[in-house]
């Protein structure tokens, strides 16, 4: 990979662990997916306007698009009302490059050396590890039994889903920043429609309280999304995909500056696995 592309994954999973930051900040957290996402479809409209519309041959990548992010952002904002941000965003994200990765190699034929598939389940492993150290921790035990564990599973289906389906609709489509930002502002309208359609008027009292931080939130999570596809354009998917879950580090650095949450010794552990499986994909091996 590199160095250049390494850079613009490292800086998307900055991006991408601070506004789910954002969200886990909030209270009502599908309000707050709505507002993110309504400015996140903003930016990805003012993004598309500015190249070709997509060919006809990937308009189906689009509508399956859109599909697999509403259900993602549904289903993350309700896995964040039921576990922390440390259990949810590490378990999701640790679980998805494995299942990315798999389909890649298997379906799709791409090459991977064999350190840098020790390195994708490095970082996973790492990551996912980290989730379950606070799922099983007995000060932060969940109420609500394995039904966040089911969302979260389900949450990483739909990452798994929609990287995959837009990596290749970018791909065919020949310029990812049309493709995705077409994407972005369809699939923000239709996660919009549903905040409104469950809370009505509650979500517009809400969207006046948090206009700034959730038009942040959203152009972040834009531009995070931008970027990593990209660079899936220009190297390996199962790759980037792992890459970026080093955004878990920036996760665990947001946690302790803003939700005061602690450092342990199996963070550290962890973290150095996800760093080694960094390493290992930089490294040309």
């Amino acid at each position: 990979m590199e160095f250049h592309i390494f850079l613009v994954v490292v800086l998307s999973a900055m991006l991408h662990a601070l506004w789910n930051a954002v969200v886990k900040h909030h209270d009502d957290k599908l309000a707050t997916m709505g507002g993110v996402m309504f400015f996140q479809g903003l930016t990805g409209l003012f993004i598309a306007l500015l190249f070709p519309f997509p060919e006809k041959g990937v308009w189906w990548f689009l509508f399956l698009s859109i599909v697999l992010h509403s259900g993602y952002n549904l289903f993350l904002a309700k896995s964040y009302h039921l576990a922390d941000i440390s259990v949810v965003y590490p378990i999701a994200r640790g679980l998805a490059p494995l299942v990315v990765s798999f389909v890649a190699i298997v379906l799709f034929n791409e090459e991977i050396t064999f350190f840098k598939i020790i390195a994708i389940i490095a970082i996973s492993l790492g990551t996912i590890g980290l989730g379950f150290s606070r799922f099983y921790d007995k000060k932060k035990r969940l109420d609500h039994g394995f039904k966040p564990l089911l969302l979260i599973a389900a949450t990483a289906f739909f990452i798994s889903g929609y990287t995959l389906n837009d990596a290749h609709g970018a791909i065919k489509n020949n310029n990812a920043f049309s493709f995705i930002g077409w994407s972005l502002f369809m699939s923000g309208l239709m996660t919009l429609l549903i905040s409104l359609f469950y809370l009505k008027r509650k979500a517009l009292s809400a969207f006046k309280s948090h206009f700034p931080s959730w038009a942040l939130a959203g152009l972040m999570s834009a531009a995070a999304y931008l970027l990593v596809m990209w660079a899936v354009t220009k190297s390996s998917i199962a790759l980037v995909i792992s890459l970026r879950e080093i955004g878990i580090i920036f996760a665990i650095f947001y946690g302790v500056v803003f939700f005061k949450e602690k450092v342990t010794f199996f963070h550290l552990v962890a973290s150095g696995l996800i760093m080694l499986g960094v390493m290992l994909i930089k490294l040309k091996i």
